[in-house]
């Protein structure tokens, strides 16, 4: 969208510059390394806590490696200041790195001394610039799950977490519910040490109003939501949908005129429930006969008649 000032003279409706407003607050959602550096930094010190070796090792490095590949720089060379960038390398730098190595400042300076290429001096690289980072880009889960932890859980009237995973469901993952837990789950997994359970806990309370939500909207709509509940296991399960479909009884769903097992898979997790526990990754993984794991043994223990045994005047149902 493109940037405008907030007058209502350049909207058709107050109704329009409310959505351009909320969007734009939204904005802060965005993954920005600059700005969570600023909360980290800032005068209330929530660097503290997390661990110092983590902020000083492995936060510092993807800063490091983000800013240098997206060249961005706050100060360099431009023919005048060769005695400011000196008096950087020379005495300020080594001073803040002394400095920091105090328990109680941050574990490293504010900034960096990047080497120019093209002067004979060092350019300064502010770890506070603005930089956003995008889902697939290098260290998106890390600055990701640093963001959340910083997030206010309520700000005002609002939910600030909430409005948070919101956003990225929709802007970053697409609206892929399923995609946008596994990535949450994993998240608290790795980052446990700081995500801890208050912040798996937001995640999990989130995913279940949206599940709610999603239910109740069906339900509004006329749709029956009840499910059934299969006690076996995936495999079981994706085995014998496998020879229902085999056999002619059922009709493999297509894409682009070719038979899709993530489709059934995604179709029969619909309408089933799993009393053992799985997602609908793994349903769809062992709905592909060449990657089912039940064992032979096991399979041949499930006999299923081929439709034209059965039901002759009909014929084979093509799959």
């Amino acid at each position: 969208m493109k940037n405008k000032d907030l007058n209502p003279k350049q909207f058709s409706t107050i109704e329009e510059a409310e959505k351009w407003a909320n969007e734009r607050r939204l904005e802060q959602y965005r993954i920005n390394t600059g700005s969570i550096f600023d909360s980290l930094t800032g005068t209330d010190q929530q660097w503290k806590r997390y661990n110092r070796d983590f902020l000083k090792v492995q936060f510092q490095e993807a800063l490091e490696i983000i800013l240098y590949s997206k060249n961005i720089i706050t100060a360099k060379y431009d023919g005048k200041n060769d005695d400011y960038l000196e008096n950087y390398r020379l005495w300020r730098y080594p001073r803040d790195l002394q400095w920091s190595n105090e328990l109680n400042r941050f574990p490293f300076p504010d900034y960096f001394l990047k080497e120019d290429m093209d002067s004979d001096y060092q350019s300064i690289v502010n770890y506070a610039e603005p930089c956003i980072i995008e889902k697939g880009e290098s260290y998106f889960d890390l600055f990701f799950a640093l963001q959340f932890s910083l997030e206010d859980i309520i700000q005002g009237d609002r939910m600030n977490a909430d409005e948070f995973l919101s956003y990225h469901l929709e802007h970053t993952f697409e609206n892929n519910l399923s995609a946008f837990k596994d990535f949450i789950d994993n998240l608290c997994i790795k980052y446990e040490e700081f995500l801890k359970p208050k912040y798996k806990q937001l995640a999990q309370k989130f995913f279940q109003k949206i599940e709610d939500s999603n239910q109740q909207k069906a339900q509004d709509s006329g749709e029956n939501f009840e499910k059934l509940t299969w006690c076996g296991s995936p495999s079981q399960f994706s085995y014998l949908f496998l020879e229902l479909a085999q056999k002619g009884l059922i009709n493999f769903p297509l894409t682009n005129g070719e038979t899709s097992f993530n489709k059934y898979g995604k179709i029969c997790w619909n309408i089933f429930t799993f009393e053992c526990g799985t997602t609908m990754e793994n349903i769809q993984k062992e709905m592909n006969p060449k990657k089912n794991t039940l064992r032979e043994t096991m399979r041949s223990k499930f006999t299923i008649p081929d439709i034209n045994d059965i039901n002759p005047k009909k014929g084979k149902v093509k799959s």
